[in-house]
This record gives C-alpha cells, structure tokens and sequence, in this order.
C-alpha cells in the first residue's frame, strides 16, 4: 500500500491511497469520497498522508486476519475443497449466472460456521445445528471487509448456498438424509419502494448533466434504461447487430400489445443475452442458454433516444465497415463504460441536479412502475420486461397507485379546502 498526489483540474490537489490486489491482479485506489469517509476530510499533507498510510495498513492486515481465521476451515478440513470444486461445477451448470455467488457464501459464511465455529466435520449432523446458524447469521455474521452486519438478502443467499450444496450431497448419496434450513421471510428484506422511482422529469436532468459532462454514453445507456427497463449488464450487451429500424411483425404478440395500448415507437433491439463481470456474453437471469428463443425485443418509445442510438450505431457501424472483424455482435454500443466509473459519474450527474441518487437498477423499477400503471397490461409488461410471475406485477402496481396517492395528496385537504361538491 502507498499513498500518491492527485492533481485536480483547478492545480489543486490531495493524497490518494493504492494498493495491489493479488486476487484480481489490478491496483485498487481509494476514491476521494472513501477518504473523506475515512478520515472527514481531503488529505492536503504530506505528513498527513503518512499517519493515514499507516492506519490503513493497520486496517488492511486486521481484515486479512480476519478472512485467514474465517477461512481456517480450508487448512483444518482438507476433503472439504474437493467438495467444494464439485459444487463449484455442478453450479456451474445448474445457475450459469448465479454460481459464483452461491459459491462465495458458502465458502465465507456456510463452510466457516460448520467447520471452524462449530467444528462439524460430520455432515449429518449440520441439520441439527439450522437454527443456530440462523442466529449467527442473524447476529454475528459481518461483512468482508466491514464491521457491518450482512443484510438479510445476503443471510438467505448464505442459506440458499447451504441448501443447494447439502442437495449435491444428497444426490451424490454422500449424505443419507436431505433436509432443508429455512430461510428468512420476504418482508425483512430490502425491496423497492416509491423512493427508488424516476420520474421522467428526473431522467431528463440527469440525462443532460451527464450530458453536459461529456459523460455521452453513460448519458445515453441512462435514458436507455429508463425507457427499456433492462437491467445495466443487459444494456452493455447490445450491439451494432441488435438495433433495428420500422416496425415490429404484425403477428407477434408484442406488436398486438402495443397496438392495443396506442404506444409508437421509432424501432427496437432484439438482445439475447447479458455481460457478465469480464465483460464476456452470459445467458439472462433464469435463463439456462443464449438462444432466440430466450430473446426479448424491446421498442424505442422515445424520439431522443432512437436518435441517440442510431449516433452510437453509426459510429460503431463505421468501425465495423473498416475493419476485418465481420462479426457485428462484438460492436458493443456502450462499450466504454465501465461499471464501477458508471456509478460515480451517475452520483456526480444526481448530485449537480440536486436529485437524491438512485442505482441503475432503479431504473428498471421505473419503467416497470410506469409501463403497469398507465397500461395496467399483465401482458405487455411482461413480455417487455422479460418478468415471468405474476407476483412482479402486482408489486409493480401497487407502488404505481402509491404513487397517484401520493400525487393526489398534494391537491387534497392542505392549508386550503379544495375539496368540491359534485
């Protein structure tokens, strides 16, 4: 770890903070907001940055303690890893896109409390132990690299993972009984409320403060989620061969569905498949394999947005003309963007228009919100959002007449009576 000057563009400047990480094999730094966090304010000394470093290294190896006595098990248990690499491959196959987290709860949270807090190298015996380990989870089990408390989604991955591997054990006949631990209810984890909704008006200032930052493509992908509700690694997969101009067939039910609700559009994408963290084509979420028929084609509603796009297509379709690459999948549209920047240039875009900051996972609840709402069309909204259970739909509704609740509110009963007879 070493700490480094950063110039700012006015010549002002402050210390930063590397280091190396062996695992992905890249320098990590500190982000000027993580320093302010740290230690409440810019690091402008010398000698201040000094007495940081030091603090921080003192930090860095606390946690590495910590994850070396949280892995203990991995030096105690020795037939374990082997279980382990078949879980690894037998997730591989059963959840193409999930399986590298199940993996990771299980080797950081299920395997430490069974093998080196518990120390139950006999398997059988784990099923004994379920309510203690929903305890643990519930009180004791921290975050990584936090003295945080994990939130209750990551509690029923770890008990996702548990479950899913004493299956494989099962079915391998390397246990003798399968049993199931029970997972935490619904309602205690985190979900999407009318906080996290965009409004149109919204987009638009963020759209043009990304924009006016010369931030194009994260500026376009923004709009672009909002109006095809795709997650962000779904939006980064669309190429220069997935972007279509004129209508849709008229048999398909998608067109039917437009129609029918009066919505135009400019043209559409047809996307198969989703980037993964290495920036490599994996299947949707919930879909086994990249096929057409776990397609979906979304419609460009908006004027601004089609044009935005066709300037991305071109620009890529003028790289593609000149080279002798002939595959136009590999032109991605938003291929400069990069996930962790995205997100510190979407909060800076929030910040300067005064907004509080949503993810851009939000934007898919808003289009959802939205596209249920005012078409009130199970249909529709499924097919254009890729959702299968109806369950999606009515939370989506619901949080659509929360919304017109809230909006009515305002021209109800205030320091005025506005309420008139009929």
């Amino acid at each position: 770890m070493q700490y480094e000057k950063r110039v700012n563009k006015d010549g002002s400047f402050y210390y930063s903070f590397v280091w190396y990480d062996t695992k992905s094999k890249k320098r990590l730094r500190l982000t000027r907001e993580e320093i302010k966090k740290r230690f409440g304010k810019d690091i402008l000394l010398e000698s201040e940055a000094k007495d940081c470093l030091k603090l921080l290294e003192a930090q860095y190896q606390t946690e590495k303690i910590k994850i070396e006595r949280r892995l203990s098990w991995e030096k105690e248990f020795y037939s374990f890893n082997g279980l382990l690499e078949q879980y690894e491959k037998a997730q591989k196959k059963r959840a193409i896109n999930s399986w590298e987290n199940n993996v990771f709860y299980l080797k950081n949270y299920v395997l430490p409390y069974f093998l080196t807090l518990k120390k139950l190298n006999n398997i059988e015996m784990w099923s004994d132990y379920f309510e203690d380990f929903r305890e643990w989870l519930e009180k004791s089990a921290i975050q990584l690299r936090s003295k945080n408390l994990i939130s209750y989604s990551s509690k029923n991955h770890s008990i996702k993972a548990l479950n899913t591997f004493l299956d494989m054990l099962y079915n391998k006949k390397l246990i003798h009984k399968q049993s199931k631990c029970e997972a935490f209810p619904e309602h205690l984890i985190k979900s999407r409320t009318i906080d996290d909704v965009i409004y149109p008006n919204e987009m638009e200032q963020v759209y043009l403060s990304l924009k006016s930052n010369k931030h194009t493509q994260e500026a376009i992908l923004f709009r672009y989620l909002f109006f095809s509700g795709m997650r962000f690694s779904e939006g980064l997969a669309i190429s220069l061969a997935d972007i279509y101009q004129g209508l849709l067939p008229e048999n398909q039910l998608l067109s039917k569905k437009l129609k029918t609700n009066n919505i135009t559009y400019f043209g559409y994408v047809v996307s198969d498949s989703q980037l993964n963290d290495k920036k490599v084509r994996v299947p949707f979420k919930g879909k086994r394999e990249i096929s057409e028929k776990n397609s979906r084609t979304i419609p460009i509603i908006d004027k601004t947005l089609w044009n935005d796009l066709v300037s991305l297509a071109e620009e890529k379709f003028n790289l593609w003309s000149n080279s002798k690459h002939t595959n136009k999948k590999d032109y991605y549209l938003f291929d400069l963007i990069d996930d962790s920047t995205a997100r510190r240039r979407l909060e800076e875009a929030f910040r300067s228009v005064k907004l509080k900051f949503r993810t851009w996972h939000c934007l898919r609840h808003s289009r959802a919100t939205w596209l249920i709402g005012e078409t009130g069309d199970e249909v529709l909204a499924r097919t254009w959002l890729g959702h299968s259970s109806p369950r999606i739909f009515e939370k989506y509704n619901h949080m659509y007449q929360a919304l017109i609740r809230e909006a009515k509110a305002k021209d109800t009963v205030g320091s005025e009576f506005k309420l008139k007879k009929v």
